[in-house]
């Protein structure tokens, strides 16, 4: 079973697991109706495919991110797990290990600096 957050709850971070005691904030909006908090990996990916990249959306390095991207509709693939995020860019920002992008309806979305993290498409 794998944690399964809505598309309207800030993600978790990377490798994190709700202790069997965890609910979620109640200041969180609901999920969307009939959503499953934990699904099965094998039944998610046959009922749930990531969508296809669309051609309009090209990779690109989260470091060549700029306020000029704001407004373009973006999709960030966590490869790993097969999670994804989709929107309007409303906000980049950057520190020394981070670059840091903020989704409409208050995604964020942090890139490390040093790898490891999704990988960013957006539009051309």
């Amino acid at each position: 079973m794998r944690y399964n957050p809505p598309p309207n709850w800030p993600p978790p971070p990377p490798g994190w697991r709700p202790s069997p005691t965890w609910t979620p904030d109640p200041a969180w909006p609901p999920p969307p109706s009939g959503w499953q908090l934990f699904v099965d990996d094998e039944a998610a990916a046959a009922d749930h495919p990531r969508p296809a990249i669309p051609d309009t959306l090209g990779e690109l390095a989260a470091d060549r991110l700029s306020v000029d991207h704001v407004g373009a509709r973006a999709m960030a693939v966590w490869e790993d797990d097969g999670r994804y995020e989709i929107g309007t860019i409303t906000g980049v920002s950057a520190d020394p290990a981070t670059i840091t992008v903020r989704l409409a309806g208050s995604v964020t979305i942090a890139f490390p600096r040093d790898g490891g993290g999704p990988r960013l498409y957006v539009a051309t």
